[in-house]
């Protein structure tokens, strides 16, 4: 099947997943494009988070990512975002029949579609519009060029994911497992092209433009998060960086999570040689397996190199998959009985890929139909009329920072991503915060103003207890309220409670 028209298949699943719905899909994309729109790429500095360490120590972790989407907010920014998203998922589907294609994969392109539907949350995570997307797309592409013995192109590729994702020891780990493997098969060590790859992500690091902060935020995001982790102390992480229940881990991975004991269960009773590039596969898969169960922010990796790995296996053990036994008659002298297994299997196995595809698309089309306008967006605007531009303004969560940001760039807030950037910035200034926000604050007020320089607090409506509390405080009134959040404002003096509706009158 020409490539061309995989291609064109590809990116109008996408299109027409993306565009199901007019909004974005997920809450990060918000932050890039205002990121991308606002600030200065250059700086060292982020004055859009007050009590973070960016605020001092700014370096972008996705700073090629936000480079590259520039010219497609050109055409609008929730649409160009979509596109950007779509035309990256394209590449990662490009680059995987590349691969599999290099690999004598048989029908790589039935493998493209179990790639597709080897998990719900995979397809979900390549329709979002964040940096995640080009890791993979480069890591697939590092991979073609171990095997290939490119050793400059891997060291341009390891350079460009520095620039690019903030997990950039992942390549190197990419190389050294390569290494590995292949001492396992030939009994020799031979570590060129791991030094090719040390040079080319040391190269990126120096290069960026904000260094030597990109290695103080690799660390705090790298390091002292799963140190807090696997500590006990909660800082409040985002969900993705949490270890999956092993429920929800099965029913959503369902593809990815059978198909490799499956393959790896029929190539033993084959008794086929494994290749080096299917060692090598499944060695990834298992890494990205156990880094998955403990934490869900790499689940686009694993269900990838799973099907890449079951694809190796496939083809080591011979399996009779082909489109001749489908769409061709026997050649003269093939055994009939073969050739009608291959039938068979080829059948079978494209009824199998096609039905996972199909309920996995149509269940991201489901949730994807599910994203509302977001929930912040009334609140944001009426700051950004009455707040005086670059006042900070106080929040209780670090996740309200990419809708208010996005709508209400004119104002400065506390910190965004992910809690630990308050923490590792000053951790008696965060307890302070989370104080607040649980509404076990003696004097939320004196604390918000001196600590914070905030004279404006914002808050979800699942704060209940801080929202109780300020209701209630002799110096705080209400600005604006909805059915999803509040924002107070803090006087200097004792104030006469007013109903929330004046406001709009």
């Amino acid at each position: 099947m020409k490539i061309y028209l995989i291609l064109f298949f590809c990116f109008s699943c996408l299109f027409i997943l993306q565009f199901s719905t007019p909004y974005l899909t997920g809450t990060d994309p918000y932050l890039h494009i205002r990121v991308t729109t606002h600030q200065d790429h250059f700086a060292k500095q982020f004055p859009y988070t007050q009590a973070s360490l960016f605020h001092e120590s700014y370096a972008d972790k996705e700073f090629l990512f936000h480079l590259i989407l520039i010219p497609f907010l050109t055409i609008g920014e929730t649409e160009g975002a979509k596109i950007a998203t779509i035309v990256f998922s394209t590449l990662v589907i490009l680059i995987t029949y590349f691969v599999l294609n290099k690999r004598k994969v048989p029908i790589p392109v039935l493998f493209i579609f179990l790639f597709f539907a080897s998990a719900d949350l995979f397809l979900y995570r390549l329709s979002l519009a964040r940096p995640h997307i080009l890791s993979l797309f480069l890591t697939l592409y590092l991979c073609w060029a171990l095997f290939e013995n490119k050793r400059w192109l891997i060291a341009f590729l390891c350079a460009v994911f520095v620039l690019t994702y903030t997990a950039y020891h992942l390549v190197i780990g990419f190389a050294l497992l390569y290494c590995l493997n292949k001492l396992f098969h030939t009994s020799k060590w031979n570590g060129m092209l791991l030094h090719f790859a040390i040079f080319g992500t040391f190269f990126g690091i120096f290069i960026h433009p904000h260094f030597p902060n990109n290695l103080l935020i690799w660390k705090v995001q790298n390091i002292d998060v799963l140190k807090l982790l696997w500590s006990g102390i909660d800082l409040g992480f985002a969900d993705e960086i949490q270890p999956p229940d092993p429920r929800w881990f099965i029913i959503n991975f369902t593809v990815a999570f059978f198909s490799l004991p499956i393959a790896l269960f029929y190539c033993a009773w084959k008794k086929a040689e494994m290749k080096e590039d299917t060692t090598f596969f499944i060695f990834l898969a298992f890494g990205f397996l156990c880094l998955t169960m403990m934490s869900k922010r790499f689940a686009e990796y694993w269900p990838a190199y799973v099907i890449l790995a079951v694809a190796c296996l496939v083809r080591d053990a011979k399996l009779p998959l082909d489109w001749r036994y489908i769409f061709e008659s026997p050649k003269n002298g093939e055994n009939h009985n073969q050739f009608r297994t291959g039938r068979n299997v080829t059948i079978v196995f494209t009824i199998i890929t096609a039905f996972f595809f199909v309920r996995t698309y149509t269940k991201a089309l489901y949730l994807n139909s599910l994203e509302h306008e977001p929930y912040y967006r009334e609140a944001a605007l009426w700051m950004k009329e009455h707040v005086p531009d670059k006042e900070t303004i106080f929040h209780g969560d670090w996740d309200d920072f990419p809708q208010l940001f996005y709508f209400n760039p004119d104002n400065y807030y506390l910190v965004c991503l992910d809690p630990i950037f308050m923490y590792a910035y000053d951790p008696n200034l965060w307890l302070k915060w989370r104080l607040i926000g649980r509404g076990e604050s003696k004097h939320p007020d004196i604390e918000i103003k001196t600590l914070f320089n905030s004279r404006f607090a914002f808050f979800s409506i699942d704060f209940t207890d801080a929202i109780e509390q300020f209701r209630h405080h002799p110096k705080m009134t209400i600005g604006y309220e909805d059915e999803h959040c509040i924002v107070f404002q803090i006087h200097d003096e004792i104030r006469q409670k007013q109903n929330p509706r004046e406001h709009y009158e």
